[in-house]
């Protein structure tokens, strides 16, 4: 058992909060920076903190405990998003419209994402583990039932290793050891687990963290610049080469750019919780106490100092370890009891297992409703695909109930109808089939499957969201001349349902052809349209992208390769050409036409990626299509498709 006095604790969450705040600070202007930069100090000096979302959303995760209680799960932090987080951009897009269109966690971190990997959840781990303290594995745990709602993979193992180095630094406060608590709770098959450990043996090796940079870089090598493997491999090695100074150690992780508020803040938070009084005045008073958020964290009740943030931690943290018969203690704390129970235990959920990222949380009350998608989750037009349910009771008491599934007109649902022994202990098992509507007149991004309970005592629905491909017709290409001809366009079309808002091609040349419509008028919309080839976009026969393949990272706001459009509710003709041969470090200009220009951050140079980036010509390439918000940079949801009316690429 772990002991940690009351008051001992109180300094340590103080401390670790700001480290946040002085890390999230210094770091900040180098976000998104890629180059070598050397940092001494704050650069412009601030007079406040800068509001950054590695604590905005620990700000929300902690109104939201504070309101729904325990145990703490993936499916309330999912819907705190759509509470509470304005601008969503990245991961934050994705489980967002994930969400909305049914698909919950951990599902939703998972399905159509291509930053399952990012930091999103690695940099907001702090309150987990200030919930947590001197126990590691129920802090790394709590992580992941926040981090599988937006990330998957090394997203979340990310998350996981940061909040169990944190817990333990309540009560360790050897470096090295905290690495082997946090490497101990991850899976040691990912990328990040080898990364770190490669960390480890360049330090011992006496690399200094220039050296481990390139050598990160050269090895983990990512274009996403906030890459969960890149991003804590610097942490680690900024952590283990700066000789307990933590100025050096702060300046040294900003020095190495990329996601560099995320690493300074993250770095900062472990100093803080080992030693809350670390940090040198010139790093706290230009701060002051103020707790600054983010104007698109809306609909909140914060507090307005970080003291204050703190101490609402504090209060209920013995709470939290007693609920989950923790082994460790803060000894003269007071259980004040003031968290609701939704459950009995947290054995319902999958806190304490393994989960699959194709599972959705559907309900948590009164009947925990699990459903297991299929491994592509969206299904074909006329295609079966089969699914299973999952039910027990929070309460962990009996119930017989009646289960009935319905489908919406043109689909089906084989068996309707179960009869079911539900509990807590075991849970209930259903196993169906879902075929998709044959119709392809258009594709319609929200298709309930509808869970109707009936118990002795209540009747009880919800609504899992079943998802369709994306379909195009495809042809592919002998020759193509900068314009392409009709009379080019001869041999077999081809159909291609793609399951997300990506999806893989066989490289060759070939056109891809579908239609879209938004579903009002959109005065400023953003279209993304990447690909690991070159590429050509076309809507209503007009030119209106194209690139090399030089980048494939679809961030909406900060990528290069998207288009400003104004959209409106018709229907209009896109068509997509993709190379034959993809980018590689001979190419030359990756500057794309009609783009917008540096929305926000540093973008990717050619240089960097022929530098770092190891070229390998597979069988396969990638394109990405999809659209946002300009303001908000909101996914567009209710956006439809159909294949084109009369079947041509122009």
């Amino acid at each position: 058992m772990s002991k940690i006095s009351f008051d001992l604790y109180s300094k340590k969450v103080k401390g670790c909060f700001v480290g946040k705040a002085v890390g999230g600070t210094l770091g900040m202007p180098l976000e998104g920076y890629i180059g070598v930069k050397k940092v001494e100090y704050y650069d412009p000096v601030p007079t406040e903190m800068i509001a950054n979302d590695d604590l905005d959303n620990q700000v929300v995760w902690l109104e939201t405990v504070k309101r729904y209680g325990l145990p703490i799960n993936r499916n309330l932090i999912g819907n705190a998003f759509k509470r509470h987080i304005v601008c969503v951009v990245d991961e934050y897009a994705t489980c967002t419209q994930n969400i909305e269109n049914g698909l919950y966690p951990p599902l939703s971190g998972y399905y159509d994402s291509k930053f399952g990997a990012g930091m999103g959840a690695a940099i907001r781990t702090e309150i987990w583990a200030c919930l947590a303290p001197g126990d590691p594995i129920l802090a790394a745990k709590l992580a992941r039932e926040d981090s599988c709602v937006d990330h998957s993979g090394d997203g979340v193992d990310a998350s996981m290793f940061i909040a169990a180095v944190e817990s333990a630094a309540f009560i360790e406060s050897d470096y090295w050891k905290l690495i082997e608590i946090g490497l101990s709770v991850i899976n040691s098959n990912n990328k990040l687990y080898k990364a770190i450990s490669s960390v480890l043996q360049y330090v011992k090796d006496g690399k200094d963290t220039l050296e481990i940079r390139e050598l990160i870089l050269k090895t983990y090598f990512d274009q996403n610049w906030t890459n969960v493997c890149i991003n804590l491999s610097f942490i680690v090695a900024a952590l283990l080469t700066c000789g307990g100074d933590v100025s050096k150690g702060l300046c040294n992780v900003a020095s190495l750019g990329h996601d560099a508020d995320c690493t300074c803040a993250t770095l900062g938070s472990i100093f803080g919780i080992i030693d809350p009084d670390c940090f040198e005045e010139r790093w706290t008073k230009p701060l002051g106490d103020e707790l600054v958020l983010s104007p698109c964290i809306s609909a909140l009740h914060e507090v307005e100092t970080i003291t204050e943030f703190s101490n609402q931690i504090i209060e209920i943290s013995p709470e939290v370890l007693e609920f989950y018969k923790s082994d460790s203690q803060i000894t003269g704390a007071e259980n004040k009891n003031l968290l609701p129970k939704w459950a009995k235990t947290d054995k319902n959920l999958s806190l304490c297992n393994e989960y699959s990222p194709l599972e959705s949380v559907v309900s948590i009350a009164p009947v925990t409703v699990k459903v297991n998608y299929p491994q592509n989750v969206a299904i074909a037009p006329g295609k079966t695909e089969k699914f299973k349910a999952r039910f027990s009771n929070p309460m962990d008491r009996k119930m017989s109930a009646n289960i009935h599934l319905s489908v919406p007109h043109g689909w089906k649902v084989e068996p309707q109808d179960f009869e079911l022994e539900i509990n807590g202990q075991n849970e209930s098992v259903i196993e169906f089939s879902v075929t998709a509507s044959k119709d392809l007149r258009r594709r319609r991004c929200k298709n309930p499957l509808d869970i109707n309970i009936t118990t002795e005592d209540f009747t009880y629905s919800v609504s899992a969201g079943l998802i369709q491909t994306i379909d195009f017709i495809n042809i592919p290409l002998e020759a193509v001349t900068d314009k392409i001809q009709k009379d080019e366009l001869k041999g077999d079309i081809n159909i291609v349902n793609a399951p997300a808002h990506y999806f893989e091609f066989s490289q060759k040349q070939q056109l891809f052809a579908a239609e879209f419509r938004a579903p009002h008028y959109i005065a400023s919309a953003i279209m993304a349209a990447q690909c690991t080839n070159a590429m050509k976009v076309w809507i209503d026969g007009e030119l209106v992208l194209e690139h090399d393949g030089g980048e494939y990272v679809p961030a909406y706001h900060r990528s290069e390769y998207v288009k400003l459009l104004t959209l409106d509710d018709k229907w209009h003709r896109l068509t997509m050409w993709v190379d034959n041969k993809p980018f590689d470090n001979q190419s030359k200009d990756m500057n794309p036409h009609n783009a917008i220009v540096n929305v926000e951050g540093t973008m990717l140079t050619p240089e960097f990626r022929k530098k770092y980036e190891t070229f390998e010509k597979g069988d396969k390439g990638e394109v990405f299509i999809g659209f946002a918000y300009r303001s908000g940079y909101h996914l567009i949801d209710k956006m439809e498709w159909r294949l084109p009316r009369d079947n041509k690429f122009f």
